[in-house]
């Protein structure tokens, strides 16, 4: 098993080192697209593997058919690349809907270019057709019929859907949402192939339609969506098959199920050897059984679902492991047994077989049963007969087990229970708790004792109380009855059983209690407590009777008090109490014995509060709220529950209150301009003190403010306004002002405001003000809060005047030829002076009036002059004031365009010519500009070199001809002409043409070659500049020739492949241009390059001759130029194994030998040997490859042991020196350590096998001296190491030896100490010579 692992390991890393190229193709051989439907679609790339490191880049080429790219679709980008790990990539392509019911169905082609980085897969072209859904027929195809398979389906359907007069010429499928697919046939079903078993499946079918005369073709429309469902599939092999477990007769095994399901797992079939032994059912995990021990086992599992045939075959070796003893040991019996062992002795039948060790084990039953740290095992030597079980506990019941064990398992127990011997109890209780006493008992108890502890039968408690009256018990509690009352007792406690007592006592002394209370009585008044009680069993000396207040509030205190009485009385008063405090009372009884008390709590009782706040004070009062305070009375004094001040108020006769717990309060809402008497009491739940504090009085103030006037009617001259208002009469306050403001509307003139203090005033006179003006006067009344509500009117002044201003200046500006813009600054609105106020323009004697401050005038004559000037006007009249403006002339018009353009090109240069046009006013120059032509049409423009210079030439007014100098060839231009003048430039007269094409200029500099095969050279180089195509259908040619026979091959790529080459030849490779203009003669400087040798055939490995340093080979050379003479073969040889110094190594072999033996090999290797020919030149052509594996040989280094020590757990761990190297194993090695009792025989070493290091042995008696060794083995023999001897019997150092050890522990550390500085000065003087 794990030699096959490693094969399957190595030709894994086999085959990542000799990765193939990635192959590339399509993932379907067609697709189909709807035009009206599908406008952005895309498909598919496909590489067989995940790309590898670095990416896959891949060329497309798109082919036109009948479909043209631009008109019926636009390509995408041809460079495509995928990243590394990707496996699939998509291609984006755009449908163009033309809305042509006219044309037919179009294709068009995407292909994948080869190159050396790639292989091409199939397909490698895929067609795309473009359905012409815009000529279809009314109808669909129906009545569809579907029969599955796990991997198809068959659809069949009834109705086609085509017109009467057509028949059905071919259809397109879609499969769930992907492309359709076409199929050429006429027939009306279709198995639909490649279909994923179990999968639930959609299609749409369309029929392409043809008349019986095939003039006319159309589609059906899409069928309804048809449902259907794969049936299961087979199952591929299920995962990560494991061995669980392995016994002598069973195997357990599990499995993951298959990744691949294709349908419901329902049961799994097991094979064991080839035969079929069950069905699991659905489980993934199975136990084998009825096997022979120590037996190879090949098994397999198979998935299997509704699918008959079922899954690939997962299969596993495994061997089980020899057979357990089958008998156990015989006659066991007890042979001696002492308070703390047991010895027992067994016979070992005849025919038990190989026996490794003997395994005993013993465990307490009874109380004991159960708890690990009473019970044992140990592993003894295979041939012992007895064993003295030591270190148990006294009187214990033990159950032993005896057991035959070797390397397949445990054999059957054999069991015997024993006692061991008793002795007197071990321990008493550690303390005696006496937890009731009354006036004639006692009831004690205590702790049991361990179990352990009683060692031996009958085991009782034995209690003497004042040295007399034994008593036994297997209780943990006694009860002492009828005993006197106020006495002192004695009490002890030991242990016994039928052996013997424990030597020792333990004692504890208890008394009666002093005298308790059966009753006791508290009633409280308001100012005193009475308290009662009754007399006890034994007499008391007196009663101390304490009292002190509790729950008090911080900074309250009450002194506590103290009496003591005699005994003979039963109640007692405590008086001079406050009211309805709570206090705590403790009656102590004092006795002979010792004392006893009794605490409890009670509260006297409430009365009315005592007094009331003496003073107020008055805080942050203002308008109608009003803040007061007080200082709080004492607590002692407020004399009971739910206690607070009462705040009363008093105002124009109604009083009224207020209640709170703090000692302050705030009043609101109360009357404007009002007295208040305000005054505070303090009341409880008994009632209200009848006195309240003394009295301050309180005005509100007014919290409002006046109402508003009504503003009546007036009057105004040129230069003042005369108002009048009625007063409020609902005002509580009175006011104090009558506010007057008084504000120019939409003119910005002064206002002004006046406060009349006589607040009877309803009239007022506004003097100073503006003719015709619109005022805004408002009239506001204020008192101590503020001001009302403003009361508002508009008045306007007289008018009786013209305006008595004009503008100041006025601008001129012209928008076109035609017209002229006249603005001005307005005049102020108080110089306006009267109604329908205007500005008078006149121009050249004709007037026009304005309310605005600009005015347009249109329809002027261009190169002309005008006088403008400017009045105002209101209805009272023209103002008197002029303003005149000098002569304005107007703006020309801008030119028209040239007419009769006409372009004559040469390679290099253009001659323009045009007829100038008749403008009325003069021309000031003539531009000519030029410039790539950009041409928008169908089809690509033959020549779009960037970089191509553009450029303008102003030349005179008057010229009709310019030459265009120092052009490039066979370049489009557009070519435009303008004429300027002041007025701007005129619109251009245009054309285009194309200068004349030449020769290609330039050829490739450089050559580089990308890939060699055998048979093909792949070369690529820089384009030249697109400038230097200098015409068209531009191409490169590929010349190459050997022994002056030259061919050559075009492309319009910059890259090319040259193939059909013969091998080991060597090749001349030059590349040129041309265009339809000729030739270029020049070539790039041209490059030699020798095509690879093919491989050898028939690579042997001679078997026979293998051996454990040496493998001979044998091939066959391939027919044709390679190998030469001159040529060689280079052999290569590479140890298959991981985390080695093994390097792969060569050698070199002339032409004529086609066999080789490679030698200092190492022993029990696996190698990968390869062959290539190579040419005197050192190019080296494929390999061939095959592995083979050197002959074991014994080890060659003995294992080391490290250390041997017990474990914790009663095992004994070795740990050793792997082998490393393969010098070292010369093979495949496992490991074999073995212990044997110093002194004992042959057959009582007991042995394991292990891969690694460490080996532990159970069960291991830490008490004795053993030898240990460890052997390494191949199948060609084994080595082992020296003996390890460990001692368990050597438990601690004498002082001598502990002094030894110390002393040699600080001579070493001090030596080591001074190894280090030395090494530490040696590295920086080093490194300072380095510096």
């Amino acid at each position: 098993m794990v030699i096959r692992l490693e094969i399957l390991i190595w030709l894994s890393i086999c085959t990542g080192i000799s990765q193939a190229q990635p192959i590339v193709s399509w993932e379907r051989e067609n697709y189909v697209f709807r035009e009206m439907n599908d406008t952005d679609v895309t498909i598919t790339l496909v590489l067989a593997d995940p790309a590898p490191p670095g990416g896959v880049n891949v060329e497309l080429v798109f082919t036109d058919g009948t479909a043209t790219t631009g008109n019926d679709y636009l390509a995408p980008n041809t460079m495509v690349g995928f990243s590394e790990g990707e496996k699939t990539r998509s291609v984006g392509i755009t449908i163009i809907n033309d809305n042509d019911n006219e044309e037919d169905d179009q294709t068009f082609t995407a292909e994948i270019m080869n190159n050396p980085s790639i292989t091409l897969g199939t397909p490698s072209v895929t067609t795309i057709t473009i359905l012409d859904d815009e000529a279809t027929t009314e109808s669909m195809p129906s009545g569809f019929n579907l029969t599955p398979e796990p991997e198809s389906i068959l659809i069949s359907w009834s109705n086609d859907g085509c017109p009467s007069n057509f028949n059905p010429e071919e259809f397109f499928i879609r499969i769930n949402e992907e492309p359709f697919i076409r199929v050429i046939s006429t027939q009306s079903s279709y198995t639909v192939p490649d279909l994923t078993p179990f999968t639930n499946y959609t299609f749409v079918i369309i029929l392409k339609c043809q008349d019986f005369l095939g003039s006319q073709v159309l589609n059906t429309e899409p069928s309804s969506p048809i449902e259907g469902a794969t049936e299961q599939g087979r199952p591929s092999e299920v995962r990560n098959l494991t061995v669980e477990t392995i016994g002598a007769t069973f195997i357990q095994i599990s499995w993951i199920e298959p990744e691949v399901t294709n349908g419901i797992i329902t049961s799994h079939r097991i094979r064991v050897n080839g035969t079929e032994v069950n069905n699991t059912g659905a489980v993934t995990n199975f136990t084998i059984t009825a096997l022979e021990p120590l037996t190879t086992y090949e098994i397999g599992v198979i998935a299997l679902s509704a699918n008959p045939i079922g899954g690939n075959l997962a299969s596993i070796i495994a061997m089980t492991t020899p057979a357990a003893p089958d008998n156990m040991p015989a006659d066991l019996q007890i042979i001696s047994q002492t308070q703390t062992s047991l010895e027992v002795n067994w016979t070992i039948p005849a025919g038990s077989g190989p026996i490794d060790s003997i395994f005993i084990s013993w465990e307490p039953l009874g109380d004991l049963a159960g708890m690990p740290a009473f019970s044992g095992t140990m592993s003894i030597n295979a041939a012992d007969t007895s064993f003295n079980i030591t270190g148990l506990e006294e009187f214990i019941t033990y159950n032993i087990s005896v057991r035959f064990v070797n390397i397949g398992g445990s054999g059957p127990p054999e069991t015997i229970e024993n006692t061991t011997q008793p002795t007197n109890p071990s321990a008493i209780p550690n303390e005696i708790r006496s937890n009731f006493v009354n006036a004639t008992s006692i009831v004690v108890d205590w702790d049991a004792i361990p179990f352990k502890d009683q060692n031996g039968p009958n085991f009782m408690y034995q209690l003497t109380i004042n040295g007399m009256n034994d008593t036994n018990t297997t209780d943990t509690s006694f009860t002492f009855t009828d005993l006197t009352p106020c006495t002192d007792y004695n009490i002890s406690l030991t242990t016994l059983n039928d052996v013997g007592t424990y030597p020792g006592s333990i004692s504890a002394v208890t008394d009666f209690q002093a005298p308790r209370l059966d009753t006791i009585t508290i009633l409280p008044a308001s100012t005193n407590i009475t308290i009662t009680w009754s007399e006890d069993d034994c007499p008391f000396e007196n009663v101390v009777i304490e009292h002190a207040a509790i729950n008090l509030p911080d900074g309250v205190t009450l002194p506590m008090g103290s009496t003591t009485i005699p005994g003979n009385q039963s109640s007692f008063i405590i008086t001079g109490l406050e009211e309805f405090v709570t206090f705590r009372i403790t009656v102590l009884f004092v006795s002979s014995k010792r004392n006893s008390s009794n605490m409890t709590t009670t509260t006297t009782l409430p009365d009315v509060p005592a007094v009331a706040p003496a003073t107020l004070f008055e805080h942050s009062s203002a308008f109608t709220n009003i803040n007061v305070s007080w200082h709080k009375i004492s607590f002692l004094d407020e004399n009971g529950p739910d206690f607070t001040y009462i705040v009363f108020y008093i105002g124009n006769g109604v009083e009224m209150n207020t209640t709170t717990l703090n000692n302050f309060a705030t009043i609101t809402d109360l009357e404007e301009c009002t007295n208040y008497s305000i005054t505070v009491g303090t009341q409880n739940s008994q009632g209200v003190f009848s006195n309240r504090s003394s009295e301050i009085m309180f005005e509100t103030q007014s919290v409002s403010v006046p109402g508003a006037v009504v503003l009546g009617l007036s009057s105004s001259t040129v230069d003042s306004i005369s108002i009048s208002w009625t007063l409020p009469t609902s005002d509580p306050c009175p006011i104090q002002y009558i506010n007057i403001r008084w504000e120019a509307i939409s003119c910005l003139v002064s206002g002004g405001m006046q406060r009349l203090s006589d607040i009877t005033a309803t009239t007022y006179n506004i003097t100073g003000l503006e003719e015709y003006i619109d005022y805004q006067v408002y009239v506001t009344l204020e008192n101590t809060v503020g001001n009302g509500s403003s009361s508002a009117m508009n008045y306007t002044t007289a008018s009786t005047n013209v305006p008595d201003s004009v503008p100041m200046e006025i601008r001129l500006r012209m928008s076109r030829a035609t017209e002229l813009v006249v603005e001005w600054d307005p005049i102020p609105c108080y110089n306006q002076n009267g109604p329908g106020f205007v500005y008078v323009l006149n121009i050249n004697g004709s007037e026009n009036e304005t309310a605005e401050t600009n005015f347009i005038f249109t329809n002027l004559q261009p190169c002309s002059v005008y006088e403008i000037s400017i009045i105002t006007a209101n209805m009272n009249g023209i103002s008197v004031i002029v303003i005149m403006v000098a002569s304005f002339t107007t703006l020309p018009t801008v030119p028209s365009a040239p007419s009769d353009l006409t372009l004559t090109p040469t390679d290099t240069t253009i001659q323009v010519d045009w007829t100038l046009p008749s403008d009325p006013c003069p021309a000031d120059n003539i531009t000519v500009m030029w410039s790539d032509s950009i041409t928008v049409m169908w089809i690509p423009a033959p020549s779009a070199c960037p970089g191509i210079a553009d450029g303008m030439m102003v030349i005179g007014s008057t010229d009709t001809s310019y030459t265009i100098m120092g052009l490039e060839e066979y370049t489009s231009y557009e070519v435009s002409v303008l004429i300027s003048n002041a007025a701007g430039t005129g619109p251009s007269t245009s054309d285009t043409t194309t200068t004349l094409p030449i020769k290609p200029s330039q050829v490739p500099a450089t050559i580089t070659v990308s890939s060699t095969t055998s048979s093909t050279i792949y070369v690529s180089w820089n384009a030249i500049d697109c400038i230097s195509e200098n015409g068209p259908n531009f191409s490169y040619i590929v010349y190459y020739s050997n022994n002056g026979n030259e061919t050559n091959m075009t492309t319009t790529d910059i890259s090319f492949n040259i193939s059909d080459l013969v091998e080991c030849t060597t090749y001349n490779i030059s590349i040129g241009t041309q265009n339809d203009e000729g030739l270029n003669t020049d070539r790039s400087t041209p490059v030699l390059v020798e095509t690879y040798p093919i491989a050898v055939q028939g690579l042997t490995v001679i078997s026979e001759s293998v051996t454990s340093t040496t493998i001979d080979i044998t091939w066959t050379a391939p027919v044709g130029p390679c190998p030469s003479p001159d040529s060689s073969y280079y052999i290569t040889y590479t140890p298959l194994l991981s985390g080695t110094s093994l390097q792969t190594m060569s050698a070199t072999v002339n032409s004529s030998t086609t066999r080789y033996q490679i030698t200092g090999l190492n022993p029990g290797v696996q190698y990968r040997i390869s062959v290539a020919i190579t040419t005197n030149e050192g190019v080296l052509g494929p390999a061939s490859s095959q592995t083979a594996k050197t002959d074991e040989s014994v080890p060659s280094v003995n294992p080391g042991i490290d250390d041997v020590t017990f474990t914790p757990d009663g095992g004994l761990m070795v740990t050793f020196k792997e082998l490393q190297h393969p010098s070292e194993t010369n093979g495949d090695v496992t490991y074999m350590v073995c212990y044997t009792p110093q002194g004992g025989a042959a057959s009582e070493m007991v042995c394991r096998n292990s891969t690694s290091s460490p080996v532990i042995f159970p069960n291991v008696n830490p008490n004795s001296v053993y030898d240990v060794t460890v052997s390494a083995i191949n199948g060609a023999g084994q080595t082992q190491s020296d003996i390890f001897t460990i001692d368990g019997t050597v438990d601690r150092l004498e002082v001598n030896d502990l002094i030894l050890v110390i002393t040699l522990s600080v001579i070493g550390s001090i030596v080591f100490l001074i190894i280090i500085i030395t090494l530490a000065i040696y590295c920086y003087l080093l490194q300072r010579k380095k510096v």
